[in-house]
């Protein structure tokens, strides 16, 4: 593997792309391969749930009003398990990915 997931130096999050379908991809050619061929991140039942995930949580925000800085922090600190101890939710990247674009927004 180009870059170990469970390393926090390779910064994994850094080089995925969680796109509106629900499936990964980097724009490394060699990482892209390993996860597809590899890791088997973009299985059918893995793209569905995070799909699913991210629908759940966009579908809740216009029952929270509008989206302000420290509510995208909020959620953020949350959904990457700051709040928690580290604790995560099931397929919380493909969440916290979106946060993150709408954070840089923000700025």
């Amino acid at each position: 593997m180009s870059r170990n997931p469970a390393n926090p130096a390779d910064n994994v999050e850094t080089h995925v792309v969680y796109l509106g379908d629900g499936r990964i991809s980097s724009r490394d050619t060699q990482f892209q391969n390993e996860l597809e061929a590899v890791l088997n991140l973009n299985t059918p039942r893995l793209v569905n749930n995070r799909k699913a995930t991210l629908d759940a949580f966009t579908q809740a925000i216009p029952l929270t009003g509008k989206l302000t800085r420290p509510k995208l922090e909020k959620w953020m600190a949350r959904w990457s398990g700051e709040e928690s101890a580290g604790d995560i939710e099931p397929f919380s990247g493909v969440v916290t990915f979106w946060l993150q674009k709408k954070l840089q927004k923000k700025l």
